[in-house]
């Protein structure tokens, strides 16, 4: 039995839960990897059965809502207030919102997320991006350390009074669990970051080029060149040039106006400016996989403080990469095969390996795809968001005991009180009928009283009859107010006047037709192209025997022989559309195809609408 934040009963296979993220921007990414993040997990964790997800965003343009309508996702902005900075009117929700659970990440805004939790009563997840004390052990500012101490000592508070944590990767869990260990909070869920499919879907294709392009981010002032390591990469790239002048190195991230600026200052470390590329960050996220695509390589000469998400972002565009071994990435790649080849040590292997991946150009790139479909195979993002969802179930469902204790302390209350007040009546009532009964007994022992009394209402039988009948009347009456009185005192026992659990159910409903493939849509016409289902192929990742299982024409056998002749994930999933193509000839169609896709065992709506929609 569960209980929802209003408090009152649902299924508890039915109940519907609300999510909401508190986030920053959805369609851009100028916020790096912690953007990408948070849009990849709003879109999987909209995907299971029985959770409605919300973002709640500073500002949403109409391309905002739009996406996010791709993806079933609602959009609430909060009241807006002279003076206050964007991100600090997030702990304004807008007026009627209300929500199960809350989830926010880093300082800010993650902060608003108490106050949102105390003013909607409802459950607060914080998320944890970093480590503030790590990320300035190599900056040289002197009250660098001491801020990144603050930071860190403020985002611990954060985590005690939240009532869930979620670190993303093992190493900022095992950092966080001893830190919260004193205060005994054990609720903490481990997540290691998938594969960014709606983002980066696309594998990267080979670049017939002389020259090698190598892209590191960074902003490039004080605090980028000791921690994100820019004078790493710009050393290495320097290094191979005075042998082999055909690598250039791309900074992308410096401040709109400031790009003549940070390459003087990278001149300083004796780089040719016929070798370097410094770019501002454009915020639009399809522009990003544009870049990834124009690179050979991407560096992440630093490891300290967080986990990795702009690597992470280029491996899921199929990018080769090349880490340093103490990010929280790398511990992640270390139980994937071929994932030590993108591991760096020590500072001077970096030459070592940049040199070697220029060399394999086109084995490292084949590489990195299959690096990509095993890492996506062995982070799935579906099996651990289901894992969180179960979570926070069990964290609503403590919450609900609470309130269903609270309520019926309630409604015993009001029992007692409603079974006083109906006694108090039923013996008002019996004493008025008592009264009646002798009065009426007494006249008919008395027949002069009944002549000296012509205008009594007892005189007759008729009349008797109908004082009967109007006695009975008002005993019904008394009876229905009494039942009105017990069911209001009910409502507001409960604390709200919500006693429509269909609604609930109606709104689950109406997700899971969302979800069953009926929809108002142009297919192409003819047989899917050998074009889409290449695509499709590389694009459906782990989920290519699922999508089988909803093929016509595609039996076990077919399934276990090509998993078994199939080396990647994205030559399993192209060999059996191929097959399915060859096997049902004309009947191979979009429409076929994209109820395929969106049946709840595959739930790739967007790839659908992508792939099959005219």
């Amino acid at each position: 039995m569960e209980w929802n934040s209003a408090g009152y009963y649902l299924n508890d296979q039915a109940a519907l839960m609300k999510i909401t993220l508190v986030i920053e921007e959805w369609r851009q990414s100028t916020k790096g990897g912690r953007s990408t993040l948070m849009r990849q997990m709003a879109i999987e964790l909209s995907r299971l059965e029985n959770v409605e997800v919300c973002i709640l965003i500073p500002s949403a343009s109409l391309e905002d809502k739009e996406d996010a309508q791709r993806y079933n996702i609602k959009v609430f902005e909060p009241k807006k207030f002279p003076g206050f900075e964007p991100v600090d009117c997030l702990q304004y929700h807008p007026q009627g919102f209300s929500t199960d659970i809350i989830i926010g990440y880093g300082i800010k805004p993650g902060c608003h997320g108490q106050i949102l939790k105390n003013n909607l009563g409802c459950k607060w997840v914080h998320v944890v991006l970093r480590n503030a004390r790590e990320t300035v052990l190599f900056q040289t500012a002197d009250s660098a350390i001491s801020k990144g101490k603050r930071q860190h000592e403020t985002e611990i508070e954060l985590c005690k009074n939240a009532d869930m944590v979620l670190t993303v990767g093992s190493k900022l869990n095992e950092t966080f669990n001893s830190a919260l260990h004193q205060c005994k909070k054990d609720d903490i869920f481990k997540l290691i970051p998938g594969i960014f499919n709606e983002t980066f879907g696309v594998q990267k294709q080979s670049r017939d080029s002389k020259t090698f392009e190598i892209l590191v981010f960074g902003r490039g002032n004080t605090e980028d060149f000791d921690h994100i390591g820019l004078h790493v990469a710009v050393k290495a790239v320097t290094q191979l040039n005075k042998c082999e002048p055909f690598y250039i190195l791309k900074v992308v991230g410096a401040p709109e106006g400031e790009q003549e600026k940070l390459a003087e200052r990278l001149g300083e470390f004796g780089i040719s400016r016929n070798h370097l590329i410094v770019r501002s960050f454009n915020k639009e996220r399809t522009n990003l996989a544009q870049l990834f695509s124009e690179v050979d390589l991407v560096l992440m000469p630093s490891g300290t403080g967080a986990f990795g998400l702009t690597a992470l972002e280029a491996l899921s565009a199929g990018v080769p990469i090349l880490i340093n071994h103490d990010s929280g990435l790398a511990e992640a790649l270390e139980e994937v095969t071929f994932g030590h080849a993108c591991i760096v040590d020590q500072e001077p292997d970096w030459v070592v390996q940049i040199k070697r991946a220029r060399e394999h150009r086109k084995t490292r790139l084949e590489e990195a795809g299959m690096l990509r479909d095993m890492y996506e195979e062995k982070y799935c993002w579906q099996d651990q968001c289901a894992a969180f969802v179960k979570r926070l179930r069990a964290l609503l469902s403590g919450h609900a005991e609470e309130m269903q204790q609270e309520f019926q302390g309630r409604r015993r209350s009001a029992r007692k009180r409603v079974a006083g007040h109906a006694e108090e009546m039923q013996q008002e009532s019996q004493g008025k009928r008592s009264s009646a009964q002798k009065r009426v007994a007494d006249l008919a022992k008395d027949p002069k009283q009944c002549a000296s009394n012509v205008d009594s209402p007892f005189i007759s039988g008729k009349q008797l009859k109908i004082s009967k009948r109007e006695c009975k009347q008002k005993n019904e009456m008394l009876h229905f107010s009494s039942n009105l009185f017990i069911s209001l005192t009910y409502i507001l026992a409960s604390g709200s006047t919500k006693v429509n659990p269909e609604k609930e159910r109606g709104s689950a409903g109406k997700k899971r037709e969302l979800y069953s493939g009926v929809s108002r849509i142009r297919f192409k016409e003819g047989e899917v192209t050998d074009d889409d289902l290449q695509t499709l192929g590389k694009a459906i990742g782990v989920k290519w025997d699922r999508l089988a299982r909803q093929l016509p024409k595609i039996t076990e056998c077919d399934i276990e022989e090509i998993e078994d002749s199939r080396k990647t994930l994205s030559q399993r999933g192209f060999h059996m559309l191929r097959l399915w193509k060859t096997n049902n000839g004309v009947a191979a169609d979009y429409k076929t195809l994209h109820d395929a896709l969106v049946h709840n065992m595959v739930q790739r709506k967007d790839l659908a609408e992508k792939l099959c929609a005219k």
